[in-house]
């Protein structure tokens, strides 16, 4: 079914529209500041081809993982003129819990930032024999930075499906980093055997 209507599309579609009446409601200033950021920051398409997102567009991107992960969300445009950086995470689901381990490199920005986190989604357990997922992922939880004490790695998250993982099947992971000034980084989709 591609439109179950299911509680997690009812959140994000919630927070899309929330996020564009918001939009309606910034200064032009600071709207400017979203269609600057937006011009400095291309996207890569599939083909490897460099795209412009509107400011808009990066305000709703920006802002949507972080509404999703019940964070405060950053209506002032970065001033730094890039995307986050997330350095490769990996993922470990715990064969007979319903947990799984998400190693992350805890020198990145979003470790050390307090409202800095890293936001994981993962999907259903499936056969091992399948290479490809492309979706839908359920938002698990999110890491926190902190500027005293990073967070140290792995981090054991629970499986939002509430199911125990069953030993060798497969498990994909969505991560993505959010910094403190709203700037995200690319997704980066991993994957686990239960184990």
């Amino acid at each position: 079914m591609t439109n179950p209507n299911s509680t997690a599309q009812q959140t994000v579609r919630t927070a899309l529209s929330n996020l564009v009446a918001d939009w309606g409601g910034l200064s032009a200033a600071i709207r400017d500041g979203w269609a600057t950021y937006a011009l400095n920051v291309p996207k890569t398409n599939p083909l490897g081809d460099p795209i412009f997102l509107s400011g808009q567009q990066w305000y709703l991107a920006c802002n949507v993982a972080r509404v999703r992960a019940a964070m405060t969300q950053v209506d002032t445009a970065p001033t730094v003129y890039s995307e986050a950086i997330l350095s490769p995470v990996t993922i470990a689901p715990d064969a007979a819990a319903a947990t799984f381990d998400v190693a992350f490199d805890n020198t990145d920005q979003w470790a050390n930032e307090n409202t800095g986190a890293l936001i994981v989604q993962v999907s259903r357990q499936m056969n091992a024999s399948r290479n490809f997922f492309k979706g839908p992922f359920r938002f698990a939880a999110k890491t926190l930075g902190s500027t005293i004490t990073p967070p140290t790695s792995p981090a054991t998250l629970t499986n939002p499906f509430a199911e125990t993982y069953t030993a060798g099947n497969r498990v994909y992971a969505r991560a993505r980093a959010v910094l403190a000034d709203g700037r995200i980084s690319a997704v980066q989709i991993v994957t686990g055997l239960a184990a």
